[in-house]
């Protein structure tokens, strides 16, 4: 397998795993040295906040 081919599998399974995280409306947040710059901590169940509902997603493109 190429390292192209390999690429590709891996953004498909990226891919798949947003789109069944948006489906089942469960998100996965993990703690990180990123989190202090990230605008979004204050609403971050990682964080102990609670995020605002999710959006109705009529469409995702690429399935």
């Amino acid at each position: 397998m190429s390292d192209i081919e390999r690429t590709e599998f891996e953004i498909e399974s990226i891919w798949k795993d947003i789109i069944a995280s948006a489906e089942a409306d469960r998100w996965r947040p993990k703690k990180s040295p990123l989190c202090n710059w990230c605008t979004f901590k204050p609403l971050c169940p990682a964080w102990g906040n609670t995020p605002p509902p999710t959006p109705e997603i009529t469409r995702i493109v690429g399935t």
